[in-house]
């Protein structure tokens, strides 16, 4: 049986370090000034240095971003998020295949496995990537969604099953998330500490049979009985999954 390998990464982060910006702006959704010295303390603690975004910072006493995205007391709907990613996304995962220099194999792809919980959209961010990149019209594409940053794990694990079942297989995997668009307007310091630690960034990976890069030899998860924690917006992890490899 055939092993598979994760050949080659290509990584895309949008233009817009919102880091600092957001603490600010965190620090002003938060009612108390215990609160906010308690807020300011933890993102410094965190040593989390950067973090990127499709919304430019432009602080206001009423809106972060120079389009006002997030203006007080109108933060945007489902249907203005969905749009946002919709107009957003593809272009992030086109420079992150790019990087992984897409061009020059797309005519050996076979399948195609998109990972986001963070947006859809009709007709798809997959079949985007096909028309684009001009891949072979029978390349079999895959959505994995609503699994949080779990999800490259499955999408890893699909890849190394399809290759374990024919040799001549190549995977493409993007995963993409555009975390900033979905702030919620809230006074919980907790929910507003979590929105620290996930920008907009993409990530494309092709696996395959060919032995270079890492071996992808087994997958498991640690579920410390934790599920109670596992809660909306939680920064606590209810379980740890990976999966064990090595570098040929």
């Amino acid at each position: 049986m055939a092993t598979a390998y994760i050949n080659k990464i290509g990584t895309a982060v949008p233009a817009y370090d919102v880091h600092h910006p957001f603490i600010d702006y965190g620090s002003s959704l938060l009612a108390s000034e215990r609160e906010k010295r308690l807020f300011g303390a933890m993102a410094e603690r965190s040593q989390i240095e950067h973090y990127y975004s499709f919304l430019q910072p432009n602080l206001t006493n009423i809106a972060l971003g120079t389009r006002g995205f997030y203006q007080r007391e109108r933060f945007p709907d489902t249907r203005q998020r969905m749009q946002f990613f919709e107009g957003h996304a593809f272009d992030l995962a086109a420079r992150a295949l790019d990087d992984l220099g897409l061009d020059a194999f797309k005519d050996d792809v076979t399948h195609l496995i998109t990972v986001t919980c963070t947006g859809f959209y009709a007709r798809g961010l997959d079949v985007d990537i096909v028309e684009r990149f001009g891949l072979k019209p029978p390349v079999e594409r895959t959505i994995l969604g609503f699994m949080g940053c779990y999800a490259a794990i499955p999408a890893l694990k699909l890849a190394r099953h399809i290759v374990r079942s024919d040799p001549q297989a190549k995977v493409v995997i993007v995963n993409l998330e555009l975390c900033t668009i979905h702030l919620q307007e809230t006074e919980d310091i907790e929910q507003i500490l979590c929105f620290l630690l996930w920008g907009d960034s993409c990530a494309a990976s092709l696996v395959s049979a060919e032995e270079s890069g890492i071996e992808l030899q087994s997958f498991h998860a640690v579920i410390p009985e934790t599920w109670d924690q596992m809660l909306g917006g939680s920064a606590r992890s209810a379980s740890t999954c990976c999966f064990r490899g090595k570098w040929r």
